[in-house]
C-alpha cells in the first residue's frame, strides 16, 4: 500500500500525470515531451528528475541522447493506476491533445529507427476498435524505435472495451487512443512503407490508395464486435484474436528485421508482454 500511494502522489501533478500517460506509449526525449506539452524544456525536466527520484521513470542513453521510459519494475503497478484514471483522462481536452500530437510526432520522425529511417506501418480495419488497434498496440510495442506504427478505420467507431482490457492485462494502456478515419491520414500527406488490413478481404479492398510506394497485406481475422455467446465466452474468444494478431505481428516484424542486430538482440519485453498464451518464435 506504501507503494501506491507514492506513486499516487507522484503522479498527483498534473504535469507530471500528462508526462507519465505519455511515456505509457513509449520512450521519449525530453525535447518530444517539450513539443508535445508545449511546455518549456526547464519544466519538463524539473518533473522528469521528480519522477526518475521517486524511481518511477528510467533513463536509456543512445550515444548522445537520452529517453526517459516507465521504470519496469513498476511498470505493471502503473500502468495499473494510470488505467484507473482512464475514463476521466478521456474526457480531459489537454490530455487527448497530447496523444493526438505524440502520434503526430511519431508519424513524422524518430531519430531512433534502425539507419535513421523508421519502417511506417499502418494497420486498417472496419471501425479502427478493435484488430487494426490491437495490431498498432503489439506492433509499437515490439517493434520499439524501429517502428512508426499508427491504424484507422474506414468507418471509425467506439473502441471496444473487450481489447481495451485484454490489453490492459498484458500491460498495454489504450489510454488516451480513440479511432481515426483512413481518410483523414490520406488528407493529412501521411505516407507508409506498409499497409496492412486486418478485417474480411472484401472489406479490405476498399482501403483507399496511399501516396507513395506502400505495399499492401492482408491479413484477415474474425471482428470481435461479431462474437456470439456469454460475455465470458466472447471474452475468451476475443482473447484468443489478440493472440493471433500477436503473433502474426511478430512473424511480420522478424520477417523485415531478421537482419537487424538490434531486432535480433530484442529488448526482453517479448516474453513479459505476452506470457500468457502468445507462442512468440521466429517463424
Amino acid at each position: 500500500m506504501k507503494e501506491e500511494a507514492a506513486i499516487f502522489k507522484a503522479m498527483s501533478e498534473e504535469v507530471r500525470l500528462r508526462i507519465m500517460i505519455l511515456l505509457t506509449h513509449g520512450e521519449r526525449r525530453v525535447q518530444d515531451l517539450v513539443g508535445v506539452t508545449g511546455l518549456p524544456q526547464s519544466t519538463i525536466s524539473r518533473h522528469l528528475a521528480y519522477l526518475k527520484n521517486n524511481r518511477l521513470l528510467v533513463i536509456r542513453e543512445e550515444g548522445t541522447q537520452s529517453f526517459y521510459g516507465i521504470n519496469r519494475s513498476n511498470d505493471v503497478l502503473v500502468r495499473s493506476i494510470l488505467g484507473c484514471l482512464e475514463s476521466c483522462f478521456l474526457e480531459n481536452k489537454i490530455a487527448r491533445r497530447d496523444i493526438d500530437k505524440l502520434r503526430s510526432l511519431s508519424a513524422r520522425t524518430d531519430s531512433r529507427s534502425v539507419g535513421g529511417n523508421a519502417v511506417r506501418i499502418l494497420f486498417v480495419c472496419v471501425h479502427n476498435a478493435a484488430r487494426s488497434q490491437m495490431a498498432e498496440a503489439y506492433t509499437r510495442k515490439l517493434g520499439g524505435a524501429q517502428v512508426v506504427v499508427a491504424s484507422a478505420g474506414l468507418e471509425p467507431g467506439a473502441l471496444n472495451p473487450m481489447v481495451i482490457a485484454i490489453l490492459k492485462e498484458k500491460g498495454i494502456s489504450l489510454t488516451g487512443c480513440r479511432s481515426k478515419s483512413v481518410h483523414d491520414l490520406i488528407s493529412q500527406g501521411q505516407s507508409f512503407d506498409y499497409v496492412i488490413t486486418v478485417c474480411a478481404e472484401s472489406e479490405g479492398a476498399r482501403c483507399p490508395v496511399f501516396p507513395g510506394k506502400a505495399k499492401r497485406i492482408h491479413w484477415e481475422f474474425e471482428d470481435p464486435a461479431d462474437l456470439k455467446g456469454s460475455e465470458a465466452q466472447k471474452l475468451k474468444r476475443c482473447r484468443q484474436i489478440s493472440d493471433r494478431i500477436a503473433v502474426r505481428v511478430k512473424k511480420f516484424l522478424s520477417s523485415i528485421f531478421s537482419s537487424c542486430p538490434d531486432w535480433k538482440n530484442a529488448n526482453g519485453n517479448v516474453t513479459r508482454v505476452f506470457q500468457k498464451k502468445a507462442k512468440l518464435r521466429c517463424l
